[in-house]
């Protein structure tokens, strides 16, 4: 009976300090690690125009990017690319003009998606995450400048190409779908808030 005591008590120190390790994780090593996941589940979206886009797995067969990145493409097939260099195919399906965004169907399954965290708040740090033209799969940090628009301020670089990227929170959750930077303004980017990407999911199903 005692070595049993002793053994319950051993097993409960040790998730005490699982628990006490994950809890003093510091931002740069949640960032990290929120890093390979939005790796894992991002591509980049080529659809045989001069220019393309990001996107993200939000289910294994399913991903999201904006819809002026599909707009005017010649057919509704394109091709979605890795980081690793893997490609597959995918069919553009139901898009929304005017909110700006769109669902493509993938002939290939990701083992990792992201979900969506409808919280924000002013100030918090953001990852990031998409296909740039000239640096593709670029991972940029930054924080929430103004929810002042509708849509989510922040000032993470980017650029033509990373629309339809993931803009995320510290631990790899979706906050936001990239959909435009400023003109001729640094530093300055806009993104779909995670509740009306969240809606717009649901009416595609």
């Amino acid at each position: 009976m005692k070595n049993k005591l002793v053994f319950i008590l051993f097993i409960l120190i040790l998730l005490s300090q699982s628990t006490t390790n994950a809890e003093t994780q510091t931002d740069e090593e949640k960032a990290i690690t929120s890093a390979q996941k939005l790796i894992k589940a991002s591509v980049s979206v080529e659809t045989g125009l001069v220019t393309g886009g990001s996107g993200f797995y939000i289910s294994p067969d399913t991903v999201i990017t904006n819809e002026h990145v599909v707009r005017n493409m010649p057919t509704d097939t394109l091709t979605l690319r890795k980081k690793s260099g893997y490609t597959c195919t995918g069919t553009v399906g139901y898009r929304e003009e005017k909110l700006d965004l769109a669902i493509i169907h993938s002939s290939c399954t990701s083992d990792t998606v992201l979900t969506l965290n409808i919280d924000v708040t002013e100030g918090q740090t953001v990852l990031a995450f998409g296909s740039p033209q000239v640096y593709p799969f670029t991972l940029s940090k930054g924080i929430v400048s103004s929810l002042s628009w509708n849509m989510i301020q922040f000032d993470a670089k980017v650029t033509f190409g990373s629309s339809g990227g993931v803009l995320a929170n510290l631990n790899g959750e979706v906050i936001g779908v990239v959909s435009k930077g400023a003109k001729d303004v640094e530093y300055v980017g806009f993104a779909i808030k995670a509740a009306d990407v969240k809606r717009f999911y649901e009416r595609s199903k």
